[in-house]
């Protein structure tokens, strides 16, 4: 679960800057590979950013989908492991530290401690290699014209229904 962010656009990104936040998350994982080989399980927790992109988060998106990318490498060589692709945490973490307005403007919520613990068991006890918990405000993002693909194609799909969030 650990994280930086350098508020960049790729354009702007340095090599450095970059180094800094893989190192947060890839650096974590080889630290705990090293220590533990073995593990009956590996959770990760990455960034929904690594699926959807992130304005201004070049390196934490590309980060995060390397993360991603480590985990289900390790599941393809035999090892159990899941990696989740987390939307904003209303309690914890940069969302909180730095306001979730612009996702929140682009459709996306947030949830709450207990919301993320439920998902992450329904994600462990669906033995899932890969999981989103993204907190969609589905009929805001119908509005916008700039929502990611992936988002639009989602919505395509899924019936509109009443969500419920823990306060």
């Amino acid at each position: 679960a650990a994280g930086i962010l350098e508020d960049r656009l790729v354009a702007d990104l340095d090599p450095a800057a970059f180094e800094r936040v893989a190192h947060a998350k890839l650096g974590g994982l080889r630290a705990i590979l090293a220590q533990w080989p073995d593990l009956e399980l590996l959770v990760g927790f990455s960034s929904a950013g690594g699926l959807l992109g992130s304005s201004s988060q070049a390196a934490h998106t590309a980060a995060s989908a390397a993360l991603d990318a480590a985990l289900l490498a390790r599941v393809a060589a035999g090892h159990t492991a899941v990696t989740i692709d987390w939307g904003a945490w209303r309690d914890h973490g940069a969302a909180l530290q730095r306001g979730a307005t612009a996702a929140l403007a682009a459709g996306m919520g947030s949830f709450g401690t207990p919301d993320g613990f439920a998902a992450l068991d329904r994600i462990l006890d669906a033995g899932l290699c890969q999981a989103a918990v993204l907190p969609i405000d589905a009929a805001a993002l119908r509005t916008l014209h700039d929502a990611p693909p992936i988002l639009r194609a989602l919505l395509t799909n899924a019936p509109v229904a009443a969500a419920t969030q823990s306060a």
